[in-house]
């Protein structure tokens, strides 16, 4: 592939470091969502919170990190409700939640199961599971108590804005395919786990749980006439139109691929794809169409609104499983274009609008980059970082951080 070889492996090296130096700060081995040292560790706090929702797992057992996710997870058991649950972010120093939205974001007790796994299967540690099977019992108790009867899915509010014919919905409640694939993946490594230290009637209940999940998905939200996933429907069943590039996340969640896949990759791909006006070959999250054409919407709040850069990290590893090499180098291209001389990928940059925050700018007037280090993207990232690895683009660095 023609990529800077050279820029994404001090990507990588400042990817890994990041985490590390995030951990260390704290003695509770949370590993926080941003980067103090970079945009004041971001204006939201991010700098001392904890968010599950990212796939950072395999990336620190791959680049032979192993301890620092067990270290993680340990955290997380000290935040986890008395019901199971976790929700959306947590304070560092004091593991509690943080003000907000809370519980809402339902696919993060899946996350954390699927971090809890991803340990275990690295480690082949049952003393280690034994000791962690109540708190991976109760989240998976807590998920298998949400599948609606109705809908065989799980409900929750998606972290998001969507247009859609009667407007635009910030934080849509309903059944989205993001939220559903992180816990039916959640319930899935939960049976796997059961199994191994003999927990018969749990492993059959979770994976049931699991297999009623991925059966709704499929069959209530896949748009046979667009041949694509829908983002999600609403509490009465009722399709949500918009496009967002979370319906990939049943694919790219488990890392798996086929013709649905590519249908709705590409169907969102021309949604999507080369829209902005200030960064060509570009990737948007979301539909940003009011703002390019200067009228006011809600990506106008938070932190502005432009191509999402680290999504572009999975948005080139989903290309590369495509086949399709030839984009996915164009978007790995962007990606060290854009991103500065910290070597950590951002959130993304504000080219339409510099959002209600305040201290951000519009490309090229810096700063435009939003959350350097974002722990969510960088995530995006260093899972794209295995994907070049395996293939021999870059090397694995020789000492883990």
């Amino acid at each position: 592939m023609n990529v800077d070889v050279k820029k994404l492996q001090a990507m990588l090296d400042a990817s890994l470091e990041s985490v590390a130096y995030r951990q260390d700060r704290y003695p509770t081995g949370g590993i926080v969502e941003s980067d103090v040292r970079f945009d004041n560790g971001f204006v939201y706090g991010k700098g001392k919170t904890c968010y599950p929702r990212n796939v950072l797992a395999e990336p620190l057992v791959f680049f032979g990190m192993a301890d620092r996710l067990r270290r993680s997870i340990e955290f997380w058991r000290l935040c986890q409700d008395t019901d199971g649950s976790w929700g959306g972010s947590y304070f560092i120093d004091k593991p509690e939640p943080c003000r907000g939205r809370g519980k809402l974001q339902t696919d993060t007790t899946g996350y954390v199961l699927h971090h809890c796994f991803v340990y275990y299967n690295h480690s082949k540690d049952k003393n280690w599971l034994n000791e962690h099977w109540e708190m991976i019992e109760k989240g998976a108790d807590y998920l298998t108590s949400l599948v609606n009867d109705e809908f065989g899915m799980i409900p929750g509010n998606e972290e998001a804005i969507i247009r859609e014919q009667y407007g635009e919905v910030n934080w849509p409640e309903g059944y989205h395919a993001h939220i559903n694939s992180a816990c039916e993946r959640g319930l899935r490594v939960a049976a796997k786990m059961a199994q191994d230290i003999d927990k018969q009637a749990q492993a059959r209940k979770y994976l049931t749980a699991a297999d009623t999940i991925k059966y709704n998905i499929f069959q209530r939200l896949w748009d046979d006439n667009d041949k694509r996933m829908l983002f999600g429907i609403n509490l009465r069943g009722e399709p949500y139109r918009a496009a967002m590039w979370f319906s990939l996340m049943p694919w790219y969640l488990n890392c798996t691929w086929d013709e649905k896949a590519h249908s709705t990759f590409y169907y969102l791909w021309d949604k999507f794809y080369d829209k902005d006006p200030l960064i060509r070959h570009s990737y948007w999250s979301n539909d940003f169409t009011e703002l390019a054409e200067g009228r006011e919407s809600y990506h106008s709040r938070y932190s502005g609104a432009g191509p999402y850069i680290g999504v572009s990290a999975a948005i080139a590893e989903m290309l590369l499983w495509d086949g399709n090499e030839k984009l996915a180098e164009d978007q790995i291209n962007l990606i060290t274009q854009y991103t500065d001389e910290s070597n950590l990928i951002c959130e993304h940059i504000n080219t339409l609008h510099p959002g209600s925050e305040g201290s951000l700018k519009v490309y090229p007037e810096k700063p435009y980059a939003v959350d350097r280090g974002n722990g969510m993207h960088m995530s995006f990232f260093l899972h794209l970082a295995i994907e070049l690895c395996k293939r021999g683009i870059i090397e694995k660095p020789a000492n883990a951080y």
